[in-house]
């Protein structure tokens, strides 16, 4: 496991600025916007792809945003919090040696965190979105520590499991303590302890996938785990019997049937294909 730690513990960006703007409380916003504003500032490439995204999350203007302070005003605290922890964590996807397992593995993390969200503005949980939104972005990052240490090992593993599983994740775990000693859950929940992520982000690593978890963070466990769970069916798929038993303990929480979470997964779909901020996205690790 330790070599695993290490492994993160040698990225250069996302730790340090990630961590920083995530402890960034809104209660005075005047200082927060200032205090995002000068963090992002520290490094001038971050500035310019924060700017992209920014740009396109807000495709609809005709006029260009070409500043942050702009972008913090037009977005909002918590949406342009988000963007630069996503803007960051894409860094960490682009290692020479396992670009085939990184890419799969950013397009699953940028599908669970958009669905994530959809997910908790579709069930009444508004004020989780942006939370949930970080939440399906960094809840496997176990999976990313694995696939930086043992591109070819964990590539292996993880085409193997997505191939035979509909329901990946919770095979995957099995797998990943027999061969690597350790599971993407306990490893991200180390990771993020080590980098002094929020408890939420933390806790969410080691309890996705488990329905019965201490109440402080449950809706935010249950929206992360329902979103990246309809983030992995292949979008030509419906939702097969494997799944609905997995997911059936969880909706309930959300207040939503199996026929509903299968209309608003397909409602998703057919809105995310066409979402500029989405497909910026998508472009930040080619």
């Amino acid at each position: 496991m330790n070599d695993f730690l290490s492994t993160m513990n040698t990225l250069p960006v996302m730790p340090e600025v990630a961590a920083k703007i995530l402890s960034i409380a809104e209660t005075d916003m005047d200082f927060s916007f200032s205090e995002l504003q000068n963090i992002i500032k520290m490094d001038p490439g971050l500035t310019s792809r924060v700017l992209k995204v920014a740009n396109s999350a807000l495709y609809a203007r005709s006029k260009e945003i070409t500043n942050l302070q702009t972008a913090i005003g037009l977005m909002g605290f918590k949406n342009l919090r988000s963007m630069v922890v996503l803007v960051t964590a894409s860094s960490l996807y682009k290692h020479k040696g396992s670009e085939w397992i990184l890419k799969v593995l950013w397009k699953e993390s940028l599908e669970s965190a958009f669905m994530c969200k959809s997910l908790a503005l579709g069930t009444g949980n508004r004020e989780l979105a942006e939370d949930a939104f970080l939440s399906g972005l960094l809840q496997d990052i176990g999976k990313l520590a694995f696939s930086l240490k043992m591109p070819s090992e964990y590539a292996t593993v993880h085409r193997m499991i997505s191939e035979d599983s509909s329901v990946p994740d919770e095979a995957l775990l099995e797998v990943e303590d027999k061969t690597f000693g350790i599971t993407h859950k306990e490893l991200g929940y180390k990771i993020l302890s080590q980098w002094d992520f929020p408890d939420q982000y933390v806790e969410l690593c080691r309890d996705h996938g488990s329905v019965h978890v201490p109440p402080r963070y449950k809706k935010l466990i249950v929206l992360g785990t329902v979103g990246s769970t309809l983030a992995k069916i292949p979008e030509e798929s419906t939702i097969d019997d494997e799944t609905k038993q997995f997911l059936a303990p969880f909706l309930p929480y959300l207040g939503k049937n199996l026929e509903e979470i299968e209309e608003f997964r397909q409602v998703h779909l057919k809105a995310i294909n066409s979402d500029p901020l989405y497909n910026s996205c998508m472009t930040l690790i080619a």
